[in-house]
C-alpha cells in the first residue's frame, strides 16, 4: 500500500504545473500604446534569461526570470492578462495580475507554436507532429492527438472564433481539430495547385498561401474557398485584429499595407526598405499602428494614416529576433528573441 501511495504521488508530480516563480514583479499601470504617445514607449520588463550573457536577469523591472533556452513562440490571452511562452522544449504562463508563473508539465519535444482560445480557459500547442490542449487555470494537460502532418515544423496555430476547434499548418497542409473529437481531419482548399501553392499560415478563419513566389492567396477556412489573389514576392503576411488590413513583407525588404473595401483589398500604402530585412510585424487593437521588427533588433512604429515612421527603439535582444506581438487591448508591446528573453514595452501611466 505504502509503494502504491508513492507512486500516486510521483505520477502527481510528474504531470501537475509546477510553479516557476511564486510571484515577480507586476506589470505598471500602463496607457494602451497610441499614434500619439508612441515615442513615451519604454521597457517594462523581461521574462526568461539571457543565454547569450549566461546569466539569469535580476532588476527591478523584471517580471519572472528562468534559466533555460531561446524563445520559439509567445502568445498573450485575449482579455491581456497571460502570456504563454516557450523556452527550449518548455512552455511557461505568465499572469501579470499576480506575477506567478507556472511550467506547464510534458510538453511535447519541440513545441514551436501556441494559441489561446477566445475564453482564455484553454491554451493549444504544437510541434508539428502533436497538438495538445491545456487547461490554463489548472495547467494540465487535457488530451493530445496526432496532427496526420510528421517531420514538418508548424507555421501557425490559432483556435476557431467559437473556441471549439484548433486550426494548424505545418508544411504544405492545414488541419482542423475539433477538441470534443479524437483526432484532425485536414483542411481542403479547393482548386488548389498543392505541388506550387505554398502555406505561408494562417488566422482563425483564413489560409494565406503563395503561389509561384508570386501570388499571395486567401482562403476561407470553413468552406475551402479562394476569397482573395494578389501578385506579391512575400516573406511574411500579417493580418490586422479588425481584419480591414493586411501587411505583406516582400523578399526584397519593403512591404505593402492593403485594406478590405468593398469586399476586396486594394493597395493603401507602399512601405520602403528598413535597413535590415523585417523579420516579424503586429498591428494594435484598431490598426493605427504597425509595429516592425528588422533583424537588427530594432522596432520601428509605422502610423498607418500618415504612412510614415513614427517612433523607433533598439530591443536590446543579443541573439536573433522572432517575434513582435501587441497584447490584445495594445497596453503591452512584445518582443522576443533566440536570446531566450521576452521583452515587454509599455508607455506607463502617469
Amino acid at each position: 500500500m505504502k509503494k502504491f501511495l508513492v507512486g500516486i504521488a510521483l505520477l502527481l508530480l510528474i504531470f501537475s504545473p509546477v510553479l516557476a516563480q511564486e510571484a515577480g514583479t507586476q506589470l505598471p499601470k500602463l496607457q494602451g500604446i497610441t499614434v500619439q504617445n508612441a515615442n513615451q514607449i519604454e521597457q517594462i520588463g523581461i521574462l526568461g534569461r539571457d543565454t547569450s550573457n549566461d546569466k539569469n536577469l535580476s532588476d527591478d523591472e523584471i517580471i519572472i526570470a528562468v534559466a533555460s533556452s531561446y524563445i520559439s513562440d509567445f502568445v498573450f490571452s485575449f482579455d491581456a492578462s497571460k502570456l504563454a511562452w516557450i523556452s527550449g522544449n518548455d512552455i511557461y504562463i505568465t499572469d501579470f495580475d499576480t506575477g506567478k508563473t507556472i511550467l506547464l508539465p510534458s510538453a511535447a519535444y519541440e513545441t514551436v507554436r501556441l494559441a489561446f482560445s477566445p475564453d482564455n480557459q484553454f491554451l493549444g500547442s504544437t510541434n508539428g507532429d502533436t497538438v495538445q490542449l491545456w487547461d490554463v487555470n489548472q495547467g494540465l494537460e487535457l488530451k493530445k492527438t496526432d496532427t496526420g502532418i510528421y517531420g514538418v515544423s508548424p507555421s501557425s496555430l490559432n483556435f476557431s472564433a467559437d473556441g471549439k476547434q484548433l486550426i494548424g499548418t505545418a508544411g504544405n497542409k492545414a488541419y482542423s481539430w475539433d477538441t470534443s473529437e479524437e483526432s484532425p481531419s485536414q483542411i481542403e482548399l479547393k482548386n488548389r495547385d498543392f505541388a506550387d501553392d505554398i502555406i505561408l499560415g494562417s488566422t482563425r478563419d483564413t489560409i494565406f498561401t503563395e503561389y509561384l513566389n508570386k501570388t499571395v492567396k486567401l482562403w476561407n477556412i470553413e468552406t475551402g474557398e479562394n476569397t482573395f489573389s494578389f501578385d506579391a514576392d512575400v516573406r511574411l503576411v500579417i493580418e490586422s485584429p479588425n481584419k480591414q488590413t493586411i501587411f505583406v513583407v516582400n523578399n526584397d525588404g519593403g512591404g505593402q499595407l492593403w485594406g478590405l473595401e468593398d469586399h476586396t483589398y486594394h493597395v493603401l500604402a507602399q512601405i520602403p526598405k528598413m535597413d535590415t530585412v523585417i523579420s516579424s510585424a503586429a498591428f494594435n487593437l484598431d490598426a493605427s499602428l504597425l509595429a516592425m521588427m528588422t533583424e537588427d533588433g530594432m522596432v520601428y512604429l509605422w502610423d498607418t494614416a500618415t504612412e510614415q515612421v513614427i517612433s523607433s527603439f533598439k530591443t536590446g535582444h543579443t541573439n536573433y529576433v522572432m517575434k513582435v506581438e501587441f497584447s490584445p487591448d495594445s497596453n503591452v508591446l512584445a518582443t522576443s528573441s533566440q536570446d531566450g528573453t521576452v521583452r515587454l514595452w509599455g508607455v506607463p501611466a502617469n
